[in-house]
């Protein structure tokens, strides 16, 4: 920011105004046509995919709307969205039929090593201004919030 509201102290203008500054320094580091117009939350999923799949565990919907806190309708346009894109596949679970197991198309797999690109890069240029001890201060203090939050 540059000061001219220097008087606000409000902890939600400033988390606004930092994802708003984190997200068109990402979005600049890669050309989206190449990728649908892929956003950013298509990149979090596929690497939280990716994770799963390492760890060998189904992911469902509900995993979706639980890791990344957004309400069904999100989840389910986002993943039908991804699904077109082939970043991901939807099948139906062998123990029932009415959940979908969600997977990575080869595709999807290319996007998360993109994701891996941008992360580092993001990652590296936001630490140039703050120290080891600070991040974790600020991942500490933020999943304080994010826990009070999820709890109103």
């Amino acid at each position: 920011m540059k000061d001219q509201y220097v008087t606000c102290n409000d902890l939600s203008l400033y988390t606004n105004v930092l994802n708003n500054q984190i997200q068109k320094k990402m979005y600049s580091l890669y050309n989206r046509k190449q990728y649908d117009e892929s956003s950013l939350l298509n990149m979090w999923i596929v690497d939280y995919l990716c994770n799963m799949q390492e760890l060998e565990k189904e992911v469902h919907q509900k995993d979706i709307e639980s890791e990344f806190r957004i309400n069904r309708a999100t989840a389910s346009k986002t993943l039908k969205l991804m699904e077109k894109k082939q970043f991901i596949q939807r099948t139906n679970s062998v123990e029932d039929g009415r959940m979908k197991i969600i997977s990575l198309l080869p595709r999807g797999i290319e996007l998360q090593k993109l994701w891996i690109t941008i992360s580092s890069e993001t990652e590296k240029q936001l630490m140039e201004c703050i120290t080891e001890k600070e991040k974790a201060a600020f991942v500490r203090i933020s999943k304080k919030i994010l826990a009070k939050l999820d709890n109103l």
